[in-house]
């Protein structure tokens, strides 16, 4: 008897499974029709992104990771999946071209986002021979050429106008300029003395170091011999922490300023009282959210790079068929766009429009002047 019932049992007990599911499917498709949509999987659109996450500037690399982090929360519905790989560069050359080739040959990445002139310069001969959505936190306008290539970043003449101004307004006519060997520095640079004719300023020293420079005591006594009203700093760390300590050593009393560098550093102190040319700061909408979510303010760039995520995501959900060759279009007509750093409207050659403003360093914070 046993042996007989032992069957019918198992043969019930499939009975029952089999209903249980033909009821949890006639539910799904119940779902689905009510919605008007299918179950099925989104296209995934891949977006790489080279920062530095290590390094002497691997700080502002975290800044700009944590607003992307923000920025793909508030995401919502979207018509596509969208995947963020990370690569740190450690802001290095060698390790940003195995970081793009990485993304773009093994990842098959459809766009990618980076950070710095020197470091964008490399990627975008990259990105346009593959096709690659590729927007770059940069001053170089060499590094938006091609279609596919753009930069967000107030633009060098925006900042040198601002700078002059500023100049004007305190009676600065000297000006001495220590810089770094840079794509970035020497954008500015150019930039400065294409204006500065129009103006009543003389450029009375203009030294340039490369990276990994250590002593800056011949420049900075240059710069005391000049003349110069104000010394114009042009570099990132750890460089300009060492200028500013040597500045102390020599007893060097110019007036101290800068274009963005004073924003790079973690030693404020160094540079108390200098004032700077710097890109708009952040809306306020921005700095709440990114305070509520890390309970810290956002870092430089930080606000940068969420609008470089959102503004890619915003152009790939307007394609018919997630390529990025129909993204490159859409971003390049973009207009009106509120992003972290205002009302943005992207300009021919593929630059993202944003204002400079002047700050100053006072008591440790970065105050906004104008």
């Amino acid at each position: 008897m046993q042996l007989e019932g032992r069957p019918k049992q198992m043969k019930n007990k499939k009975t029952i499974l089999f209903a249980s599911l033909a009821v949890i499917l006639a539910i799904i498709l119940l779902l689905s029709f009510s919605t008007g949509e299918m179950p099925a999987n989104k296209e995934i659109i891949k977006i790489g992104v080279i920062i530095p996450l290590t390094g002497d500037v691997g700080f502002l690399g975290e800044g700009i990771r944590d607003a992307m982090v923000l920025a793909k929360e508030q995401l919502g519905n979207t018509k596509y999946e969208y995947e963020i790989i990370f690569e740190d560069n450690s802001f290095d050359t060698t390790k940003t071209l195995s970081a793009i080739n990485k993304l773009v040959y093994v990842d098959k990445i459809d766009s990618v986002i980076s950070i710095g002139s020197g470091q964008g310069s490399i990627i975008s001969p990259i990105t346009e021979e593959n096709n690659i959505l590729h927007i770059s936190i940069a001053t170089d306008k060499k590094v938006s050429e091609g279609m596919y290539n753009f930069i967000h970043w107030t633009t060098p003449e925006e900042e040198v106008r601002m700078f002059l101004d500023e100049l004007e307004s305190r009676g600065i006519e000297k000006v001495g300029i220590v810089r770094e060997n840079s794509n970035w520095a020497s954008s500015i640079t150019v930039a400065l003395e294409e204006q500065i004719s129009k103006k009543e300023v003389e450029i009375t020293l203009n030294e340039v170091y490369n990276k990994g420079a250590t002593d800056f005591r011949t420049s900075l006594m240059k710069s005391k011999e000049s003349g110069a009203e104000v010394l114009l700093i042009i570099g990132i760390s750890p460089e300009i922490e060492i200028i500013g300590k040597q500045i102390n050593e020599l007893n060097i009393d110019i007036p101290l300023s800068a274009i963005e560098s004073f924003e790079n550093t973690e030693e404020y102190e160094l540079f108390e009282g200098a004032w700077y040319v710097y890109s708009a700061n952040p809306t306020e909408s921005y700095v709440t959210d990114f305070k509520n979510k890390y309970n810290s303010e956002p870092l430089p760039y930080s606000g940068n790079g969420y609008d470089c995520l959102k503004l890619i995501i915003k152009s790939f959900e307007k394609t018919e068929n997630g390529k990025a060759s129909e993204a490159k279009d859409i971003l390049q007509s973009t207009k009106g766009f509120v992003g972290a750093m205002g009302i943005l409207n992207v300009l021919p050659g593929g630059i993202v429009d944003s204002k400079a403003i002047v700050k100053q360093i006072l008591n440790g914070e970065k105050v906004v002047l104008i």
